[in-house]
């Protein structure tokens, strides 16, 4: 589902996708456009939700603590960032180091 789905979509998406819920993917908008709980560092917000009603994410941008510049730097917003869908979504043994490696000379 888009990213600007409405705060009762999940349940009412649970309750079509009856014993398929992890089947449904609702979007998540990092930036906040639209998204439900706003995004950006409250991402757990959805998260929380979509999780309560045994549903998927889909998440769009999560560049955006990379390209928001967020404080202090880059590695430190990175952990926290994560950190909250870790916190979200019980991840297991997460550690805190380099999660993504992007290659632009393709």
């Amino acid at each position: 589902m888009n990213y600007t789905w409405k705060e009762n979509y999940p349940q009412l998406s649970a309750e079509v996708a009856e014993d398929r819920k992890f089947d449904v993917y609702m979007g998540i908008d990092v930036f906040g456009r639209g998204s439900f709980g706003g995004g950006q560092s409250t991402v757990n917000a959805a998260l929380d939700l979509l999780k309560r009603h045994n549903l998927s994410a889909a998440m769009f941008a999560p560049g955006w603590v990379y390209e928001t510049a967020q404080p202090p730097n880059f590695h430190t917003a990175q952990n926290k960032w994560w950190s909250l869908v870790g916190k979200s979504w019980g991840i297991v043994g997460y550690k805190l180091g380099l999660l993504l490696a992007i290659n632009w000379d393709c």
